[in-house]
């Protein structure tokens, strides 16, 4: 029979009761406090602890969580992850039984963890703070040379290194800039328009591309007052105050008088400074032969001259200088000596061109072969004026200066001499004429005399001055 205890003798040590000499005591019930809180055992041997907020509870559904009693039975092992099988069972996973329950690879995982960054966070929370130091990001890019690139009302803002730049929460403005200032609390920072206002530390004085033959500079020397605007390393404007705004290659001008030029445009202004005869009858090519002015060399005032070797019918031959080419042909030969004209038909070769006419009977007469021709290089419309100077003109002679179109009549002005005395004539022109690239033109001479008739030379004379004006 088991130990029979009697019943326990009791003493009071002030806070409590306690048995005598440390006997145990049978207790059947032990209450805490008032009746509503004690400790029993029930009729299956279960220790159950009753209180006025939970209620009944046996040891074992108190270490359960009231789920009853957790089973370990998987056998976890260090670094395990936990895996419940059921509402009351542990199991132990390893990393790979993990993967394999989620079904997931290594690079399942790794992408995963670098997938989404903070940079691509649509709405991050704001943070206070933020590090923008060389040594962390925060939310900000790290600070290693990397420029102020926006100084514009919300706009993004990095900070170069040894500089911290702001954004004015409530201004939305560029505030701060000093390395190491103190921006935080009521401290006011500097305003940012001191740096780059006149006389600021880095004050802008250009915009260039990154190879910096393209830009526009507001002072490429010291206080010119001038703006530059350069493309592919050439100075194509400049905006200027005293002499007003004229391009380096001067293709636009605009005096501070409101005076619009085009220097570069197309313009030609030519005589003749060699006496010519004309002969009677003839739309004659003129040799002019000395250029004034010719803005985009269309003028072609060059003269091939020599002396022929060789009487054959209706060649020029010239074997000596072998100077001819196939670009000659459809210009005009002039017989020196005794004043005829032809026009080459062909090219035979160096030293041999075939004529209209039969100008060298002798073939040892002297001759200049010339074409005196502007060849227009741009489409446009062209004011296309002249004169032609006739040296005495007799006998109710008509004279005529005309302008030839690749070889026909465009424009002409005619004078008939009204006394039978000897004056001289100054039939001149002035027409606008459409053009296409490659159209030319020349001043021709006309007169009915009988005879050969000579031009008078200068740039007061005969002469013809181009312009293209659309």
């Amino acid at each position: 029979m088991g130990k029979i205890y009697p019943h326990p003798q009791w003493k009071d040590t002030g806070d409590s009761k306690e048995t005598i000499d440390d006997e145990p005591a049978l207790v059947t019930k032990l209450e805490v406090g008032d009746t509503s809180t004690h400790i029993t055992k029930d009729g299956d041997g279960n220790m159950v602890f009753t209180d006025a907020v939970t209620g009944e509870l046996t040891l074992a559904e108190l270490e359960g969580g009231g789920g009853g009693g957790v089973d370990t039975s998987g056998t976890p092992v260090d670094n395990d992850y936990a895996k419940f099988t059921d509402a009351d069972t542990i199991e132990g996973r390893s990393y790979t039984e993990v993967k394999q329950d989620l079904s997931l690879e290594d690079s399942d995982i790794n992408t995963l963890i670098t997938a989404t960054k903070l940079d691509d966070l649509t709405a991050p929370d704001d943070n206070t703070d933020l590090d923008a130091s060389a040594a962390k990001h925060g939310l900000m890019p790290k600070a290693d040379s990397i420029k102020l690139a926006a100084i514009e009302a919300g706009a993004t803002v990095y900070p170069d290194t040894g500089e911290q730049a702001f954004l004015d929460a409530d201004l939305a403005k560029l505030d701060g800039i000093e390395a190491g200032a103190d921006v935080t609390g009521s401290n006011a920072p500097q305003a940012h328009a001191s740096t780059h206002d006149s006389g600021g530390s880095d004050q802008v004085h250009s915009l260039a591309d990154d190879d910096d033959d393209t830009k526009i500079q507001v002072e490429e020397s010291a206080d010119e007052d001038i703006i530059r605007m350069d493309v592919a390393g050439t100075e194509r404007l400049s905006l200027g105050d005293a002499a007003g705004n004229i391009t380096a290659d001067h293709w636009l001008f605009g005096s501070p008088a409101g005076i619009i030029g085009y220097p570069n445009q197309s313009h030609a202004s030519i005589y003749l400074n060699t006496t010519q005869p004309i002969p009677t009858g003839f739309n004659r090519p003129v040799a002019l032969d000395t250029e004034t002015t010719d803005t985009q060399n269309e003028f072609d005032s060059s003269q091939k001259t020599g002396t022929a070797d060789e009487n054959t019918l209706n060649h020029l031959v010239d074997d000596g200088n072998s100077q001819f080419a196939s670009g000659d042909v459809g210009a005009t030969v002039w017989n020196t000596d005794d004043g005829t004209f032809a026009t080459v038909t062909v090219f035979n070769d160096a030293g041999d061109l075939t004529l209209s006419a039969d100008i060298f009977p002798l073939g040892t007469e002297n001759y200049t072969l010339y074409w005196a021709r502007f060849t227009v290089t741009e489409d446009g419309v062209y004011l296309v004026s002249g004169v032609v100077a006739f040296d005495d003109v007799s006998d109710y002679d008509r004279t005529a200066a005309k302008v030839l179109k690749n070889g026909s009549t465009v424009a002409f002005s005619d004078l008939n001499t009204s006394t039978d005395g000897t004056v001289d004539s100054y039939p001149s022109f002035a027409a606008t004429i459409p053009l296409v690239v490659d159209d030319y033109l020349q001043l021709a001479a006309y007169h009915s005399h009988g005879s050969n008739i000579n031009l008078r030379i200068g740039n007061n004379n005969t002469k013809m001055v181009i312009t293209k004006i659309l």
